[in-house]
């Protein structure tokens, strides 16, 4: 037999016995933190067979970025459909017929209530787990109320890792396995080197109730870090806090308070490498700091649900000491005094999440 021949087949072979995995992509297209969470979940499973990704109706500068290994296939290109789209059975019927082994939606928050989408992604669920795929969520915040529902949840989905300790202990399943992983985003190794510099990134997301207190405490933490010889980069990774971000820069502007006109996407995360802090109330502005060794501080308004996960998820990281909230004084002299302590700390809790979220990953798919 030719030796071209030969090889064809076994690629055919290794191709049809690698287990199938269906990703249904269901998030927010704007947001840097929400590409890279689905990003690296999906490369981390697409180490156990082939991924097929749902991405209909993302934009393309969202979807080139989950495609990234030849494991990875575009189910819309490949199968002509979704299961976005209504009626679901052509992709439904595939996933039976192809011998799909599991299936795994988008991290992030997921709330499951009484309106149309719930209802035809449970349904989704439930077909599925009469197919014998298994159903899993993965570094998801979950709320669902109704009890009904939640029964539901329990019969049709076999796993659920939420992203916090707290989000944990406020459901009890019958069924399923959860559990809690640390979030997607502490998976992000930097390619590049990373070289501190006197700088640190800020970046909000809109602050509607304290925004006098905020402007106020932010005036004075500028001044002192001026003093300090710090440089001030001030930035936004999701759209909608362009104008936010552009309103600190204006009330702020001084020399070395700088204004990054641009969105920070994939291609720019290196952005981060040569920051010393970053200051948020975003959850994934912080965390890609971590991933690049600067220290993340929170600055949050307590009285904001939005908020709620950073006090959540730093908790559980064991991070809280570098929580503050408005108008709370952000004590930047004592974070200097400790700054190689909070790094150790900040560089062992992040090589621990990534042990546990890829062993966490690996026993759902083995």
């Amino acid at each position: 037999m030719h030796m071209k021949t030969i090889t064809s087949l076994l690629n055919y072979y290794s191709h049809y016995n690698l287990m199938k995995i269906y990703f249904l992509v269901a998030t927010q297209p704007n947001n840097l933190g929400d590409l890279l969470i689905n990003r690296l979940l999906i490369e981390e499973i697409s180490k156990y067979g082939e991924v097929y990704v749902d991405s209909y109706g993302l934009p393309n500068n969202f979807r080139e970025h989950l495609y990234i290994n030849d494991k990875i296939i575009d189910v819309e290109k490949f199968y002509g459909g979704t299961l976005k789209r209504f009626p679901p059975f052509k992709i439904l019927h595939k996933l039976r017929k192809d011998n799909f082994t599991h299936f795994f939606k988008s991290p992030g928050p997921t709330k499951i209530s009484f309106n149309k989408n719930s209802i035809a992604l449970l349904f989704i669920y439930s077909y599925l787990s009469i197919l014998k795929i298994d159903v899993s969520f993965v570094g998801i915040d979950l709320l669902i109320k109704n009890k009904v529902l939640k029964f539901f949840l329990d019969k049709s989905v076999n796993n659920i890792l939420v992203r916090s300790k707290k989000n944990l202990e406020e459901y009890k399943f019958r069924t399923l396995n959860f559990n809690y992983i640390p979030d997607l985003a502490l998976l992000y190794k930097p390619i590049l080197p990373v070289v501190k510099s006197k700088k640190i990134a800020i970046s909000f997301r809109e602050i509607t109730s304290n925004y006098s207190l905020f402007i106020a405490s932010l005036d004075k933490l500028f001044s002192s870090l001026i003093m300090m010889g710090y440089t001030i980069e001030i930035f936004y990774q999701v759209i909608p806090d362009y104008l936010f971000n552009k309103r600190i820069y204006t009330d702020l502007k001084r020399d070395h308070v700088h204004f990054k006109e641009d969105l920070l996407w994939f291609n720019e995360l290196d952005f981060y490498a040569d920051k010393s802090f970053v200051l948020s109330n975003r959850l994934h502005v912080l965390l890609f700091g971590a991933a690049y060794q600067a220290v993340p501080i929170g600055y949050l308004d307590s009285n904001d649900a939005k908020v709620s996960k950073i006090f959540n998820i730093f908790n559980s990281l064991d991070l809280m000491d570098l929580v503050y909230t408005i108008p709370e004084i952000i004590d930047f002299q004592f974070i200097l005094e400790t700054y190689k302590d909070k790094c150790l700390r900040i560089k062992n809790n992040t090589e621990k999440s990534t042990s546990i979220s890829n062993d966490l990953i690996s026993s759902l798919l083995n």
